[in-house]
């Protein structure tokens, strides 16, 4: 290149220079007076970039601390019901059905009992009148004592081959070996509208057998409006057969007519409910409190078995933190008193089941009363109307 040429090049050089000088110059002056200078920002190397997941829409959280989980509490409730052939026999006629069946309840509260859970027996009239009927006949014959029932030995059951332990005075009724030997808590519970014997009729039984009967409500009805139950506890109820008069404190067992659409009542926790018009409403000034019978399962509708996947859905909310720490609530497992004699090998799949619960931590066996004592002092009775979500895995674990 000649001379020439290379200072012409180095002018146009200057030149650029000059011009980034000035349009730097005219930056500063149009800056605000009193403006922090500005900062050049590093440009980004390339490479990866770690972004923080976002939760996506429906998928729980993480499986929650068992130190911030709340406590669940489960109530075992047991039904049998009046005469009501062939489904149910007239245990005070039927001789066979009601030794049969006083076994097997026996056999089956034992099992509770040495699981370490808890049993609400709720009974209505025939039974009792029958266990009466036999209660006066030892008291005349002088009995002295029999053993009780012994379990089977047969195959396919945790334990078969083994018995629960305890021989069961005949002059102790079976109501009182419930309450007084194994400390459970024995309901009235009754259909009026069919047999003619209310509550309080019920209620005269259990104490005419020597126990107190207790104040909780062992199954009514509560939906629709038009058939419900609820409002008739509000005040003591009369017997029908017997001069006699309870006064309820508790409700549990709401259930439907016939019971169709069940699912409308289900919940889990405890509230006072409002009226017969919105059961699942708390109303602060209801004379009534109400265990949810979230798990209960009609005794005569779908198949003769407990609802193990209640305390299961349960289980799996809380574990993903889907249950708030400092509210109450609660599962019912409902057994028929007749599948303890029509399905063979119950009583011990149910001891499998229950056994393998035991380790669940935070996991508390009550009876219904207890669990209304607990509700009102550790609680607060601050109400809790929890109705389980509906995107709860069908298979669970």
């Amino acid at each position: 290149m000649s001379r020439a040429g290379t200072i012409s090049v180095g002018r146009r050089q200057v030149g650029c220079s000059l011009l980034l000088l000035l349009m730097a110059a005219l930056s500063v002056c149009a800056r605000a007076p009193g403006s922090a200078p500005r900062v050049r920002r590093p440009r980004l190397r390339p490479g990866p970039v770690k972004l923080k997941p976002r939760p996506r829409r429906g998928v729980p959280p993480a499986v929650q601390p068992a130190a911030q989980r709340p406590p669940i509490f489960v109530c075992i409730i047991m039904h049998n019901e009046g005469p009501k052939p062939p489904i149910w026999p007239d245990f005070v006629s039927d001789t066979a059905a009601f030794v049969a069946h006083r076994g097997a309840v026996i056999r089956f509260a034992q099992m509770v009992k040495a699981c370490g859970a808890k049993l609400n027996f709720q009974s209505d009239w025939s039974f009792l009148a029958a266990e009466k009927a036999r209660e006066l006949a030892l008291l005349h014959k002088g009995a002295g004592t029999l053993p009780a029932p012994r379990r089977s030995r047969g195959r396919g059951g945790p334990g078969a081959g083994t018995e629960y332990g305890k021989r069961v005075p005949a002059s102790k009724n079976l109501v009182r070996y419930l309450t007084e030997d194994l400390g459970f808590e024995v309901d009235p519970h009754t259909h009026s509208a069919q047999h003619g014997r209310n509550y309080a009729d019920v209620a005269y039984l259990l104490k005419s057998l020597g126990v107190t009967p207790s104040c909780t409500v062992g199954g009514f009805i509560a939906w629709p409006p038009g058939a419900s139950e609820l409002e008739q506890f509000w005040a003591p109820v009369t017997g029908q057969h017997y001069a006699y008069q309870w006064t309820a404190t508790l409700l549990s067992g709401a259930g439907t007519h016939d019971h169709q659409d069940e699912g409308l009542l289900v919940r889990s926790g405890i509230w006072r409910p409002r009226s017969r018009l919105a059961p699942t409403e708390h109303a602060a000034d209801a004379p009534l409190p109400m265990i949810g019978a979230y798990g209960a399962a009609p005794p005569e509708v779908g198949p003769k078995t407990t609802n193990w996947n209640a305390l299961k859905h349960l289980l799996w909310l809380r574990a993903r933190g889907m249950l708030t720490y400092g509210r109450i609530y609660t599962c019912t497992l409902f057994v028929g008193q007749k599948w303890l004699v029509e399905e063979p090998g119950f009583t011990d799949r149910f001891e499998a089941r229950l056994r393998g619960l035991m380790h669940e931590p935070r996991l508390r066996w009550v009876g219904l009363a207890e669990l209304l004592g607990i509700w009102q002092t550790d609680y607060n009775a601050q109400p809790c109307i929890f109705r389980v979500p509906s995107q709860i895995p069908a298979e669970l674990p």
